[in-house]
């Protein structure tokens, strides 16, 4: 279900199973589902999270990352990506040869910044690291602004567990308890640790028991 929102996620009577309400189209149910989303977007799937057992999705803080594309006559600068030291731009990757992504993360100061300024500072701190740059030509750019693109939880505060108390429920994202601080390794070790929890069997409780989702 391509280019299709999701609206809300009900879990059926008998406890396995969750229906999908969609913009588009009938409801549908699966099986289970990984809600991949940030903290908000749970949050609102599911209306009442703390009924699943799901705990601290208001207790984080989001950050922004602006992407500055530039595409440019230089050809191959040899690398496939480079840190960036002393440099907003943190982090510089070559997409192909002449198609350069720079990177800036926690970009709250450059979030503003208008898209004219963005992109030749972007291109004037590239050049700085690769001479064979210095004498290249711009021949366009794009920038790209997520002001939601990391979410930190605020100091003191536990990270939201993958796992649900519902069986067919369970939650992956950077942002989640994975031991890694919010980046694309975290994600990935999110997805398994989700998938994993839907997979293996579940210690028997009592129903009614703390921790355990019960229909209404």
């Amino acid at each position: 279900h391509r280019s299709t929102a999701v609206l809300s996620v009900t879990p059926n009577d008998s406890g396995h199973g969750v229906t999908l309400s969609l913009s588009k189209g009938d409801p549908v149910t699966f099986d289970a589902v990984v809600l991949a989303v940030p903290p908000r977007q749970v949050a609102r799937m599911l209306g009442e999270p703390a009924r699943y057992g799901i705990a601290n999705l208001d207790a984080y803080d989001a950050y922004p990352i602006v992407d500055v594309h530039l595409w440019h006559d230089g050809g191959s600068i040899g690398l496939d990506f480079a840190a960036a030291l002393e440099s907003p731009l943190q982090w510089i990757f070559e997409k192909s040869p002449g198609y350069l992504c720079c990177s800036i993360s926690a970009a709250d100061q450059y979030l503003q910044m208008s898209t004219d300024a963005l992109e030749t500072l972007a291109w004037e701190e590239a050049r700085s690291f690769w001479p064979a740059l210095r004498g290249a030509k711009r021949l366009r750019s794009a920038v790209t602004r997520n002001p939601e693109a990391t979410w930190l939880p605020r100091v003191g505060a536990a990270r939201t567990q993958q796992r649900t108390s519902h069986p067919a429920i369970a939650i992956a994202g950077s942002w989640t308890d994975t031991d890694w601080a919010d980046t694309m390794e975290s994600a990935v070790r999110s997805g398994r640790i989700a998938a994993e929890s839907l997979i293996a069997p579940r210690p028997a409780t009592r129903s009614g028991s703390p921790g355990r989702w019960s229909p209404p």
